[in-house]
């Protein structure tokens, strides 16, 4: 059984509960990147809690162009 991941984008409420079929992606755990990544969001690296692995749901990307 695989954890609930949610997305770290704000006010996104998407979870792998709530939503089960959605697409998760994991935020890249290179500093550099993941700096660019919450960035992107609009979302403050230095106040978040330490968690190893955060996730950005396929609402924010073009997956149907993949």
């Amino acid at each position: 059984m695989s954890s609930n991941k949610w997305c770290f984008v704000p006010e996104c409420t998407n979870t792998s509960k709530n939503n089960p079929k959605k697409i998760f992606i994991s935020v890249p755990r290179n500093l550099k990147r993941k700096k660019e990544w919450f960035a992107a969001a609009r979302r403050n690296l230095k106040n978040v809690s330490i968690k190893p692995t955060f996730y950005c749901c396929e609402d924010h990307f073009n997956v149907g162009l993949i």
